[in-house]
């Protein structure tokens, strides 16, 4: 018994608190969700440039790298631009799945 998985879970759980949240006068509480920031940037020296993702050094830690895959717009908007390698950048990305919104560089043309 010491391998148990609890029977109750978090939708189970959170459907007894809203049951025992009843008030007196029969209204319930709402109960407001904290959404998690979507959108961040990240400054940092190019390291890969690819028409589909891009890889980036952190600006303060030489040892922290992040890859970000390039949303369909930045794709269509960057196909003759490219980036050198140690160029400084700035990366407006969505965070739940690292997809680049918007980067502001200095680019150069041609593929």
């Amino acid at each position: 018994m010491v391998n148990q998985k609890p029977t109750f879970r978090l939708p189970h759980l959170a459907a007894l608190l809203v049951v025992f949240l009843v008030t007196a006068g029969g209204q319930t509480i709402k109960i407001r969700r904290v959404h998690a920031p979507t959108y961040a940037t990240y400054t940092g020296y190019v390291r890969v440039f690819s028409h589909v993702a891009i890889t980036v050094r952190a600006e303060n830690n030489i040892y922290v790298l992040k890859t970000f895959s390039l949303s369909p717009r930045l794709r269509e908007k960057y196909t003759n631009l490219h980036l050198q390698w140690g160029e400084k950048i700035k990366v407006y990305y969505r965070t739940r799945d690292n997809v680049a919104l918007k980067i502001k560089a200095k680019w150069l043309a041609g593929s």
